[in-house]
């Protein structure tokens, strides 16, 4: 079965609705090139094709620590631990995640029938989002 892997540099966006209602915020202008950063690394990799049958995915948001967050190793770790809980909800990434692989990786998004993801904070400025896809066997 086939499967492929990327990793995407940048941090996550959450995936949002924009009602088209005046001016799109800033969050959906994050979201937009979130997306096509990670349309960007799928088509920049050769030989990568559109899974046809029942696929898996598994999604690691890490988001870049702030400047603001401690500087010591022990404090900083309870920082993130503590920022972690935050918004935004991790549902949200993976939408946003799934929107922008669907037509490159699958077909669509209702191919995914299993997920495992995770968020986290990585201690450099800037985060990135690991994707793993593989098409999966029918008995499993």
């Amino acid at each position: 079965m086939a499967s492929y892997t990327f990793t995407v540099p940048g941090n996550p966006a959450r995936w949002m609705v924009f009602t088209r209602r005046g001016k799109p915020p800033p969050s959906w202008h994050r979201l937009q090139e979130y997306k096509a950063s990670i349309i960007q690394v799928v088509k920049d990799t050769p030989g990568v094709m559109p899974l046809r049958g029942r696929v898996e995915l598994t999604l690691i948001f890490a988001r870049g620590t702030p400047a603001k967050a401690p500087k010591g190793a022990e404090k900083r770790l309870q920082w993130q631990q503590a920022h972690i809980l935050k918004r935004p909800d991790l549902t949200n990434y993976q939408k946003a995640a799934e929107d922008a692989l669907s037509g490159l990786l699958f077909q669509d998004d209702s191919q995914v029938v299993m997920v495992h993801s995770g968020k986290r904070y990585t201690d450099e400025p800037v985060g990135y989002t690991y994707i793993t896809v593989a098409e999966i066997e029918e008995d499993r």
